[in-house]
């Protein structure tokens, strides 16, 4: 694996384990639904 993999794959795995950092904290603070909402916007204008 060359380095420019690597770095992709440990970017990969800070995104994906904040993403259940994110929820943990704003949950409580938000609400189930709204962070729901959230999650879901973020996810469609990472894919536009």
């Amino acid at each position: 694996m060359g380095m420019a993999s690597l770095s992709r794959l440990l970017l990969l795995a800070a995104l994906w384990g904040g993403s259940f950092l994110f929820m943990r904290i704003a949950a409580p603070a938000l609400g189930a639904l709204p962070t729901a909402f959230g999650r879901v916007a973020l996810g469609a204008a990472g894919l536009l």
